[in-house]
């Protein structure tokens, strides 16, 4: 049982840790509310635990053997952060106008498997937990994809929550602006690793 409390553990640090898909359902929160953010949250998390699942029986090992394979996606991970970060730059500072900011399903997907993060995290907890046994993967899947999605959805309901205050045309276009510039910066630590 100890070992279901400690996956339980790890994936809640991990999942509820700011990075780049928290960031971004807090953003979606904000300028698409609650329920148009659900697909974004269920896209990262269902993405998440594909890529976790796909690392867990070995895919992990293919970066080993093929490291720029490794590059290749950490290049197109930045390159999809900054290109987000210049839609968020960019959009509307209108809460009304949600649609000119929208999250999808494929994009919190895509997004867990161009994020740096989520490959460490993936890498770290399959040796850590020894999940060469299948039943313990499966397991721990189903835990963290509980977990995974309740704390992005917690991101995107803060940013919910965070509306009312941002309803302001000048505060939400503020908030646009930083929140593309901190992911960009992300973007650019990412870089640096």
């Amino acid at each position: 049982m100890s070992i279901y409390i400690a996956m339980s553990l790890y994936a809640l640090s991990m999942s509820l840790s700011p990075g780049p898909v928290n960031l971004m359902a807090l953003t979606s929160g904000i300028n698409q509310g609650l329920p148009k953010s659900i697909p974004f949250v269920t896209g990262a998390s269902v993405g998440f635990i594909a890529l976790f699942f796909l690392v867990g029986i070995g895919f992990g090992q293919l970066t080993l053997l093929l490291p720029s394979l490794m590059v290749i996606l950490k290049v197109s991970g930045i390159a999809f952060m900054l290109y987000v970060s210049y839609l968020l730059f960019n959009a509307s500072s209108n809460v009304s106008l949600s649609s000119q900011y929208n999250t999808t399903f494929w994009q919190g997907a895509i997004m867990q498997w161009l994020n740096p993060k989520a490959w460490m995290a993936s890498t770290a907890a399959v040796s850590a937990f020894e999940l060469n046994i299948f039943a313990n993967l499966v397991i721990f899947c189903g835990i963290y994809l509980v977990i995974c999605f309740t704390c992005i959805l917690a991101w995107a309901g803060a940013g919910n929550l965070l509306q009312h205050w941002l309803k302001q045309e000048q505060r939400m276009a503020i908030f646009n602006k930083t929140m593309a510039v901190v992911l960009a910066l992300v973007a650019m630590t990412v870089l640096l690793i």
